[in-house]
């Protein structure tokens, strides 16, 4: 299978499994969750090579995953490497940086 770079994901949820972002350059693996009972195509992202759960694909990057993997486009293997300091959501909307 060739490899496939897709840019621009988001991940979601740091903040409930102890960080606030993901690591610049650390890699992490996605894995697809179809028994997630909030979404069946969600992708969890762990940390490499400790497995530990880190966050979440946000949803529409997730469903765009998992019809690529539908499609067998791509097979069960996601690394994924953040590149970019962290975006924040700030109370007002407006958006910020670390």
């Amino acid at each position: 299978m060739k490899k496939v770079i897709i840019e621009g994901l988001y991940a979601v949820g740091m903040h409930h499994h102890g960080q606030r972002a993901l690591q610049v350059a650390a890699q992490y693996c996605g894995k697809p969750e179809p028994e997630n009972s909030f979404d069946r195509h969600a992708i969890a992202i762990h940390a490499h090579p400790s497995d530990r759960l880190c966050a979440f694909l946000r949803r529409q990057d997730a469903l765009f995953i998992s019809e690529l993997h539908r499609l067998n486009l791509i097979d069960g293997h996601i690394l994924i490497k953040p590149k970019f300091k962290p975006v924040f959501r700030a109370l007002s909307g407006s958006i910020s940086t670390m």
